[in-house]
């Protein structure tokens, strides 16, 4: 007996078991010298292989092909490695909102658009007489909120607040931290963790703001658009998530730190020294804000170009009990080199 007439019945038994195209597929890339019959309700027999017609085979299309091989190559590719390129080309495909505003829109103004363009920041421009749109600084929704935070803590009515220029609370281009679209959504990740920040804007090698990526752009990337939403996932994953009991409640801190803070406060004896250290980008003639503005290659190493300041003093403070007076120390520092 052939190796054909053996596995024949078999394959005759899963089609006859309606398998998936992709099913037949496997076994036709297993066995591709094997002919595939069409559906039949009886095995064929020793005779019937010699004169029965043969079904012509199932051959797989090239673009399908091409399809598999791109979605698995898709899922063994690390996000981390993933170019912030890609990242924003698929973001921009699924939604493009320009994440823009005019330096002399109001507060008003730029809340509105972050709201309504679902938008973590915006790059500030200026419009110029040619109609070209010039880059002059960032802002950002946590700004906003600084903004409005404190102007109503000095008691500023809410009204003056929304009227005031976006320009005059923008973090000015000079200091915009960017990222290039070759480099990895790993690094791009960092330096955001690192400073703290929301988004970041991808600045081309020809000088052009490419778009903001954002964290959750990057946590998105690689996902369907019926992945990312639609009625079928909110009831499967959040229908049974929404809403808190009337009787919820907050947890207490943990045992640990319940004991940590009850215990009694101890003066913190400690050792200071004072260092003056110079600005490394400035010189006689003034101060750049990077290393691309700073003139020499050199950093400075003249303490007179210091913009550090210090105090120390000391000074009689009451003791726990109120009964004693004891000496403490106070000191501070003020760093005008990448302080947040």
């Amino acid at each position: 007996m052939t190796f054909t007439n053996t596995i024949r019945p078999l394959l005759g038994a899963l089609t006859r078991t309606c398998v998936s195209n992709h099913a037949k597929r496997r076994i036709a890339s297993m066995a591709p010298h094997l002919m595939i019959r069409s559906f039949s309700s009886a095995e064929p027999s020793q005779d019937d292989t010699s004169s029965a017609p043969t079904a012509p085979t199932l051959p797989i299309p090239a673009f399908a092909q091409k399809v598999d091989e791109h979605k698995e190559e898709q899922k063994r590719r690390r996000l981390s490695e993933v170019k912030i390129s890609e990242v924003l080309q698929a973001k921009h495909s699924f939604r493009w909102v320009d994440p823009v505003i005019c330096r002399t829109s109001t507060v008003e103004e730029a809340i509105i658009a972050c709201i309504e363009g679902g938008l973590s920041g915006m790059m500030v421009v200026e419009t110029l007489n040619e109609g070209e749109k010039k880059v002059v600084g960032l802002t950002t929704s946590r700004d906003l909120l600084r903004i409005l935070a404190a102007k109503l803590r000095d008691g500023e009515p809410a009204n003056a607040i929304m009227k005031e220029h976006m320009g005059d609370y923008m973090t000015p281009i000079s200091q915009v931290i960017f990222c290039r679209p070759e480099e990895t959504v790993g690094m791009c990740r960092t330096i955001m963790a690192k400073l703290g920040i929301k988004c970041i804007p991808v600045l081309s090698k020809e000088g052009r703001v490419e778009g903001l990526i954002t964290a959750k752009d990057m946590s998105d990337f690689g996902l369907d658009a019926k992945d990312r939403g639609g009625k079928t996932n909110f009831l499967r994953d959040i229908s049974e998530r929404v809403g808190l009991s009337s009787n919820t409640s907050m947890a207490e801190p943990p045992p640990y730190l319940q004991a940590h803070m009850a215990l009694e406060q101890t003066p913190l004896y400690m050792n200071v020294g004072v260092a003056e250290l110079p600005h490394p980008f400035k010189t006689p003639d003034g101060v750049g804000m990077n290393h691309r503005d700073f003139g020499p290659e050199d950093f400075a190493t003249d303490p007179k170009l210091s913009e550090d300041s210090w105090f120390v003093s000391q000074v009689l403070l009451p003791d726990e009990r109120g009964e004693n007076l004891r000496n403490a120390v106070y000191l501070g520092v003020a760093d005008g080199v990448g302080s947040r």
